[in-house]
């Protein structure tokens, strides 16, 4: 029986795979790729993640130690949600009657700004008379999905 893949719940009844329960070519055995090793893996987990009812699963791949691995998951379902300079994050809902909750991520931003400037002039006709200025600036951000 293969070895189910570690994880930790999260908040939405997902789980969060832990990077270090993934092989490498350090910790697979000689007699197998370590693809055919992550494979497996998968296949397990996937099946008890199911049975137990979770619903999003989340995969991070480590550029250096994991990018032979990308096309395992694509082809067990996962989808590619965000990516950074050194790991690609990927997700894959479990249950088929109901419809993905897990967030999408940020392709943009929209945002404003506003830039106010107050002078409060005080008399010049006395001798010890000043300029007392005020700055404010403010600035937000919007979600896509409100836009």
């Amino acid at each position: 029986m293969a070895t189910i893949l570690s994880t930790k719940e999260d908040h939405y009844q997902g789980l969060i795979v832990d990077p270090l329960s993934l092989p490498t070519e350090s910790n697979t055995p000689t007699n197998t790729t370590i693809e055919e090793t992550f494979g497996r893996m998968l296949d397990a987990s996937l099946t008890r993640w199911k049975e137990s009812s979770y619903r999003g699963i989340w995969l991070k791949l480590q550029r250096q130690d994991h990018a032979r691995l990308i096309p395992v998951a694509c082809e067990r379902g996962f989808e590619f949600h965000h990516a950074e300079q050194e790991y690609l994050m990927m997700t894959k809902w479990l249950p088929e009657d109901v419809p993905s909750t897990l967030p999408p991520n940020a392709s943009h931003q929209v945002g404003w700004g506003v830039y106010l400037q107050v002078y409060n002039i005080v008399s010049f006709s006395k001798p010890n008379s000043f300029i007392v200025s005020f700055y404010f600036i403010t600035t937000s951000l919007s979600r896509s999905d409100l836009l």
